[in-house]
């Protein structure tokens, strides 16, 4: 029996654009409004709030495009491999039978709209994994809980 892989893999071009826009979000008000901060004066306080707001999101896209996960896990009879990588660095978790304590369900609440399911692989009694995929409806969410149990059981 084939392994089964469940993949969310970011594209290198999509981290470029994501690290691209969040340089513009910080670089254009520190190019347009530095003057207005440098030399000090009495609206210096102002234009550095508003370059400190940007930064608040330029900042985390930089981040999130540079050291993102992408996670594929692969499941074989008594066996799940999560392998997370990022254009850094590569880690592969291995996880047998007596690791894993449950497959489960969580639900993620939304602010607006419907709520979210992802599949959860619990590992003890306090580490969590969460699949690379969230679904509309528990029922999805079920559906592949109970193939990667299979896939597991063999």
């Amino acid at each position: 029996m084939a392994p089964m892989k469940i993949e969310s893999a970011t594209p290198g071009w999509t981290r470029a654009i994501v690290v691209a826009i969040g340089l513009g979000v910080i670089s254009l008000p520190v190019w347009e409004l530095g003057r207005g901060v440098w030399p000090p004066n009495i609206f210096s306080p102002f234009f550095l709030l508003i370059i400190l707001g940007a930064c608040t999101f330029g900042i985390p896209a930089v981040v999130g495009g540079l050291i993102g996960w992408s996670d594929t896990w692969t499941i074989e009879p008594g066996r799940i491999e999560i392998q997370r990588r990022n254009p850094f660095t590569t880690r592969r978790l291995v996880f047998l039978p007596a690791d894993v304590s449950g497959i489960d369900v969580v639900e993620h609440e939304a602010m607006e709209g419907d709520n979210t399911f992802s599949v959860v692989l619990l590992v003890g009694s306090v580490t969590r994994y969460e699949a690379p995929r969230r679904f509309g409806s528990r029922k999805a969410a079920e559906e592949l809980a109970e193939e990667i149990r299979r896939a597991f059981r063999g």
